[in-house]
């Protein structure tokens, strides 16, 4: 693969930009979700492809290990919001990312 200078990318590098604007992503929610948390919560609801970037945020953290290292739980919030079962599991584990962001 070749950027639009022609310059080729290898697949990993690919990956790497990728998975590292996830990261970046998820500070961006973080801050969204500091100035109005139910706002946040709506837009996941209502929004696939929040709920899409959410689940590859969680991903990348548990990929890197960092969710292991997370304190806090929101599963019982989570499984009291109007969204599928798959849904709720991310939205409890991207809250508990975005909680140990802001924490910090």
């Amino acid at each position: 693969m070749t950027d639009p200078n022609g310059i080729e990318i290898k697949a990993d590098e690919l990956s790497e930009i990728i998975n590292k604007g996830f990261i970046d992503l998820s500070l961006v929610y973080a801050g969204i979700y500091e100035k109005d948390g139910k706002h946040f919560v709506r837009c996941f609801i209502k929004y696939g492809s929040i709920r899409t970037c959410c689940e590859a945020i969680v991903n990348e953290y548990k990929k890197i290990g960092a969710f292991d290292e997370m304190t806090g739980d929101f599963t019982e919030y989570a499984n009291k919001q109007p969204v599928g079962e798959k849904w709720k599991k991310v939205l409890a584990d991207v809250l508990l990312i975005i909680f140990n962001i802001i924490k910090k």
